[in-house]
């Protein structure tokens, strides 16, 4: 009864770990950066970190150096990698790129710009710029990525002289999501490692392709 009261707090934490979320939660404010990871409930800032005192430098003895012969080891016939096997270590690194960017959520996404410049014209044409980008890439990035909570304001100041803008955004992911392309994608580049031509050894030592 023990041990299964034991397996099963195994598997509750087991599943809990799996279906938490990691992610990273980036502010600017005013020239203020702050970087935030997140681990489940779990939250570690990154930047900025509390400066450390400089610890003490301890002087220890040159110690002698013993020169040790490199031993000549025999090359071991494994498989040869060509134009095509590395063709398809790429498309399976670039399937894995495509399944995590989509398993990414925005869980925030504020973006606030105020477009300003010295001259008043150039203002205007920045800012139609500006708002002809957000009209194009923020619908992609709907279609892409799953969007929690968004709010983006772009809008202009021809008082000011320069650039504000401000930003809240944390993107997360599902752990098991991340063992899963990782199994995925490293069974597949396995079986085109194994379905590689071998090197085999000639009678002299040196290799020759098979």
């Amino acid at each position: 009864m023990v041990g299964l009261i034991i397996c099963l707090s195994i598997l509750v934490l087991l599943i809990c770990l799996l279906i938490s979320r990691i992610g990273v939660s980036v502010k600017f404010f005013d020239s203020d950066l702050k970087v935030v990871a997140r681990f489940g409930l779990f939250r570690i800032k990154v930047y900025p970190q509390k400066k450390k005192k400089p610890a003490q430098a301890k002087v220890s003895k040159p110690k002698r150096d013993k020169v040790k012969k490199p031993k000549e080891k025999p090359e071991k016939p494994g498989r040869t990698i060509g134009f095509d096997e590395i063709m398809a270590f790429a498309k399976v690194g670039f399937r894995a790129a495509d399944r995590f960017l989509r398993g990414l959520r925005f869980d925030r996404l504020f973006v606030t710009v105020v477009v300003a410049t010295s001259d008043p014209v150039s203002t205007a044409k920045l800012y139609g710029y500006s708002a002809a980008g957000v009209s194009i890439v923020f619908p992609m990035m709907k279609n892409y990525f799953k969007i929690r909570k968004k709010h983006i304001s772009l809008d202009m100041d021809f008082s000011a002289s320069k650039i504000k803008a401000s930003l809240d955004i944390e993107i997360s992911i599902v752990i098991w999501r991340i063992f899963a392309i990782a199994f995925s994608s490293g069974f597949r580049a396995l079986m085109i490692y194994l379905h590689a031509p071998k090197k085999n050894l000639n009678a002299k030592g040196g290799l020759k392709n098979g």
